[in-house]
């Protein structure tokens, strides 16, 4: 496996700017990466807490979709079970 350079205090601005690019192309995971990666140099960086904080809520509404997404269909097939169990009642009527 081959080693990552670490990022030069340099080149934090262009990494800002990519990161940001990349939350605001709905790709969260990519920009954290990335300001994991100034924060690893520059803890301090305030562009980059704030915006680490936006790209995991990002994340979260994300996971969050898809669980809601999983609940619905359940719902969904919960409601078809009641609706054929129901009609199965009235043919035994």
């Amino acid at each position: 496996m081959f080693e990552l350079k670490p990022l030069h205090h340099e080149a934090i601005p262009a990494a800002l700017e990519k990161a940001n690019r990349y939350r605001l192309l709905n790709e969260p995971g990519a920009a954290e990466s990335i300001y994991l990666d100034i924060l690893a140099i520059d803890p301090d960086n305030q562009e980059a807490l704030v915006n680490i904080v936006l790209a995991g809520l990002a994340i979260l509404t994300v996971v969050a979709q898809g669980q809601l997404a999983r609940i619905a269909a359940l719902a969904c097939g919960i409601l078809l079970v009641a609706a054929f169990l129901a009609w199965l009642s009235r043919g035994k009527k």
